[in-house]
């Protein structure tokens, strides 16, 4: 079942046009089909009943019942040199039920934050799509980048991953509510950015048995968070 986005609901119908009825055409939807339909943080089942000019209606079936994700995270992903892989880090990142990202400019991580705040709307591009392959219906927010120095102290569980004997494995982990995961960039956190974390009340966590690369470590660790909170 093909997901798409509507911002018009009339009774018990939606109304998809704009480039999300061009993404419907481009699937060859026919009438009769079920789509599911992401409409204010939730979703449909639809039957795709009526086509007009430049838009169609889906008639409600039933509304589903999606899973809220037992835990907030915030990824503080370390910006790559290779600022590309981004684009996989977010879609990752919807699919795994991360609630936001920070883009982190740490000693080792690109440091052209000019460069980072002109991906932004293209990652939440990527991220719109991402929900739509994964039935998500809450958005992830994308935050503008911050200087590690200018993360700001909260009450969330604050996790630094690092590959090191003093790390606690993170599948040991009891997750709270809210939990805030920095990620290093190609290399890792320097010396400076881990005593920068550590004084902000991050704890020092890694995933066994092997080092990751950052494209990968940031996503592994929030499966595993997400999976340890579930019921």
């Amino acid at each position: 079942m093909y997901t798409f986005f509507s911002e018009n609901k009339k009774e018990n119908r939606f109304v998809i046009e704009g480039e999300e009825f061009k993404h419907l055409t481009v699937r060859r939807i026919r009438k009769g089909e079920k789509i599911g339909i992401i409409f204010r943080d939730s979703l449909y089942e639809c039957e795709l009943v009526s086509f007009a000019q430049n838009k169609a209606f889906a008639q409600i079936l039933k509304k589903l019942e999606i899973p809220i994700p037992p835990v907030n995270i915030t990824l503080l992903q370390s910006v790559p040199l290779d600022l590309k892989l981004m684009d996989s880090i977010i879609q990752k990142a919807v699919e795994v039920g991360i609630n936001q990202v920070i883009p982190v400019i740490t000693e080792r991580s690109l440091r052209d934050t000019e460069r980072v705040i002109k991906r932004i709307d293209r990652w939440k591009r990527i991220a719109k799509e991402a929900m739509k392959q994964c039935n998500r219906p809450l958005s992830m927010e994308i935050n503008h980048p911050v200087h590690i120095i200018d993360i700001k102290e909260n009450s969330a569980q604050k996790l630094l991953l690092h590959p090191d004997k003093r790390s606690i494995p993170i599948g040991s982990i009891n997750p709270q509510r809210e939990v805030y995961l920095a990620v290093g960039p190609e290399g890792g956190f320097s010396h400076e950015d881990i005593k920068v974390l550590k004084l902000k009340g991050f704890t020092l966590v890694k995933i066994l048995p092997y080092t990751m690369r950052t494209e990968t470590a940031g996503i592994v660790a929030s499966a595993i968070i997400m999976n340890s909170a579930c019921p």
